[in-house]
């Protein structure tokens, strides 16, 4: 479980954090109309350029002057061929409509991720809200990686919440956190005790929901690839019991009125990609 932080050390790192407070952004002061259509002729700019760049040109032909000469907005903006990289999210990322409004924000902070499913990124939108800037960004990815690894722990205990003993976990994770942020210059305190309450609740998820299950699907498949039925391998590997955590996941699938068609194109699913994933590592290795 790692080591016991004392009470002034975890102090230390918090006042640490707490001086790296960013200043406070102004969400009041909104663009006049002409400065947010000068924005988002900038922003269609951007677009051009992203689509040139996935059409092949080289970055070192899309300087401003240039772009603008070859490639006017005028003509992109009437092109039909171009109207479909308008839209948001096509490029894996987009200029925030609600950001766009607020003066006081930089074109970074703007920019955001398409969130198209409610999994994928998540609490996206409480995350934006921090308006961090690329150093913050970078930083945070870089101290999630240390907590991935240094409390690692932690995933043993997740599902403890409701226990006597619960508040000495979270406590005793929470002050290797902290110590862990305090190593990264752009990270606060409000920030490092939002990564490491995601963090939690992300591992939580993983454990109830996703833990084992490979080890699951290939024990089915392995069975399946030996011609044996879908239901019957589903009930072996139960049966005897192969993969205690899932357990309860298999019991409830053998037992799901209609069947099991949607756990079967898992299983495919999850055995073609293993699959590629081995194939490539014979490739380069």
């Amino acid at each position: 479980m790692g080591d016991d932080i004392p009470e002034e050390e975890f102090v230390n790192y918090s006042e640490k954090l707490k001086a790296c407070r960013p200043a406070e952004i102004d969400t009041e002061t909104r663009l006049n109309q002409e400065e947010f259509r000068e924005l988002h002729v900038k922003y269609v700019g951007y677009r051009i350029k992203a689509y040139l760049l996935l059409k092949g040109k080289h970055i070192d032909e899309l300087d401003e002057a240039t772009s603008e000469c070859k490639y006017p907005l005028e003509l992109a903006l009437e092109n039909t061929c171009f109207s479909p990289y308008l839209e948001d999210g096509v490029f894996g990322w987009y200029f925030d409509s609600d950001l766009c409004l607020l003066k006081s924000l930089s074109d970074y902070q703007r920019l955001v991720l398409p969130n198209c499913a409610w999994s994928e990124y998540e609490s996206l939108s409480q995350y934006i809200l921090f308006y961090n800037t690329h150093e913050a960004d970078r930083d945070y990815v870089l101290y999630w990686e240390k907590m991935v690894k240094e409390i690692k722990w932690l995933e043993n205990h997740v599902l403890k919440e409701d226990t006597p003993e619960w508040d000495q976990i979270h406590r005793k994770g929470f002050y290797q956190a902290i110590r862990i942020a305090a190593k990264f210059h752009n990270i606060d305190f409000g920030l490092a005790y939002y990564g490491f309450m995601e963090y939690i609740w992300r591992t939580r998820f993983y454990v109830v929901f996703v833990k084992d299950l490979d080890r699951a699907y290939f024990e089915i498949w392995k069975r399946v690839k030996g011609q044996t039925s879908f239901r019957d391998a589903l009930q072996e590997v139960c049966t005897e019991n192969l993969v205690p955590s899932r357990q309860q996941t298999l019991k409830a699938e053998l037992q799901r009125p209609g069947g099991f068609l949607q756990l079967e194109r898992q299983v495919g699913f999850v055995v073609v990609v293993l699959v590629h994933r081995c194939s490539v590592c014979v490739f380069i290795g």
